[in-house]
């Protein structure tokens, strides 16, 4: 049934991205319009790695294994 109406709805979108009184309207049509073809820009996430929370040790030891290599870690005397 929905797929019945995509033209009348691309139709309507195309008439508030033409002749639409507010350019608030218009930009809110091109922005559903473009996002419906697929050309939605990518959103920003912001996450923190498991990286960010480790020590350069760590780190060190982690692209060492990456790379295949042994680091031998000194043993802290007490």
């Amino acid at each position: 049934m929905m797929v019945d109406h995509i033209p009348v709805v691309v139709d309507k979108l195309k008439y508030l991205i033409v002749d639409a009184q507010s350019e608030s309207v218009q930009l809110g049509a091109i922005k559903d319009f473009l996002d419906r073809a697929g050309m939605k820009p990518t959103e920003k996430v912001e996450t923190i790695t498991r990286v960010e929370s480790m020590s350069e040790d760590e780190i060190r030891r982690e692209l060492a294994s990456l790379r295949g290599e042994v680091i031998k870690i000194p043993e802290v005397l007490n």
